[in-house]
């Protein structure tokens, strides 16, 4: 008898109330999917079943439910309302299935509350492991989370939100006590390694086979590739776009993502503009990626920026705005990427220009972006997280009341 048939099947609940696709999704498919040898099973509570058909590992799926007026609540009494809804699910889906061994929060405390009262309610002693892919807000309740999760793994470009909110919920109690038992909390679980970096990184399931050519880079043929919500930034590249000439402007591909059951912005599309082609959830983004030469991303403050990753890994030039987020302290203008003014077309425009000019300059940039890609392996920078997830249940985090 080997080792792997001593280890006790673990029951791991992912926890996914956004509706809509996006790169925090296909990371935590990642992770898990360095768990098929593992002595696990799955149960996927989802707002959308279709997003986790890429699990390697057996699992099941069940549907969260809620109407429209609660999906898009994001503060307020409604917040708390909708949370509870999304509460009651997940403890039929306990019910149904049984203790959970442990839990997995994919996107942040603020998203994934109803998990956290589901903990609370149900007596469970499973353990919480959170992913943090996003910044998160100043408040209390999410502070509270973060001192109850067992685990907290964050992209680096979230530290200081995290560190702000803690801060901030630390500095309103008065209760002098407590807040050093909090203090001695948080630092325990520093000093035991409860707390760590997300490296995002592209499987060998999805690492391109196939490079762009170099008969490809030797022309500007422009790819974007985001959901329409507004703060992904598609209209600087449309008003980028229409400062060209009918006649001059270079060929772009549009790939985009309606996002549903959100109550934030987005951007009307598509509209009618000179040698641009819209395509709505392309199925092989790989595929067309093959046939443009430079990826432009308009994002703002992007906590890390997959599609960039994706584009480098195939040997895209790609073009950031200098906005201090993750790829612009990473990548350096001019070396291995190419760099605008946030929300600026008119620069944007002056980017592609200078591009359009001087082609030539696309494949060296390009061929620097790739070098950048080859230390981001999926199998390397998420096997922390999969080691947690596949160790015997830990000793779960002492929390005051």
């Amino acid at each position: 008898m080997n080792a792997q048939e001593n280890k006790p099947v673990q029951q791991i609940l992912i926890y996914d109330p956004i509706a809509f696709s996006g790169g925090s999704k296909k990371a935590t498919q990642n992770i898990v999917n360095l768990l098929t040898d593992e002595p696990i099973e799955l149960i996927v509570v989802t707002s959308n079943p279709t997003d986790w058909q890429g699990l390697k590992h057996y699992h099941q799926c069940v549907k969260l439910i809620e109407p429209k007026f609660l999906a898009q609540a994001e503060m307020g009494i409604l917040y708390f309302i909708r949370h509870f809804v999304l509460m009651l699910q997940l403890l039929i889906a306990q019910a149904r299935f049984g203790q959970f061994d442990k839990l997995l929060a994919t996107s942040g405390p603020g998203v994934d509350l109803a998990m956290y009262w589901m903990k609370k309610a149900s007596c469970s002693t499973a353990q919480i492991i959170q992913l943090i892919q996003g910044p998160i807000a100043k408040s209390k309740t999410i502070a509270k989370c973060l001192f109850v999760a067992d685990r907290i793994f964050y992209l680096p470009s979230c530290l200081k939100s995290i560190e702000q909110c803690l801060n901030n919920y630390l500095e309103r109690l008065d209760n002098q006590p407590k807040k050093q038992e909090l203090l001695l909390i948080f630092s325990s679980k520093k000093e035991a390694g409860h707390l760590g970096e997300l490296n995002n990184g592209l499987s060998q399931d999805d690492w391109p086979k196939d490079l762009v050519t170099e008969k490809t880079l030797s022309q500007v043929n422009i790819i974007w590739t985001a959901s329409l919500l507004k703060w992904k930034g598609l209209d600087v590249l449309l008003n980028a776009l229409k400062l060209f000439h009918k006649d001059t402007c270079p060929p772009t591909s549009i790939c985009y993502i309606k996002p549903s059951q959100t109550n934030l912005a987005v951007t009307k599309t598509p509209i009618k503009l000179t040698n641009v082609r819209w395509y709505e959830q392309h199925p092989n983004l790989h595929e067309i990626r093959q046939h443009h030469s430079v990826f432009i991303s308009t994002s703002e403050n992007e906590p890390f920026g997959l599609a960039i990753l994706e584009a480098m890994a195939t040997g895209l030039l790609v073009m950031i705005p200098s906005d201090g987020a993750y790829w612009d302290q990473v990548l350096t203008h001019n070396e291995n990427c190419i760099k605008y003014k946030p929300n600026n077309p008119v620069d944007l425009k002056i980017q592609i220009d200078r591009l359009v000019e001087h082609p030539e300059l696309i494949a060296g940039i390009a061929k620097g972006g790739l070098q950048v890609a080859q230390a981001y392996q999926a199998e390397k920078t998420y096997r922390p997280i999969a080691d947690q997830l596949a160790q015997p249940v830990f000793s779960p985090a002492t929390v005051p009341q």
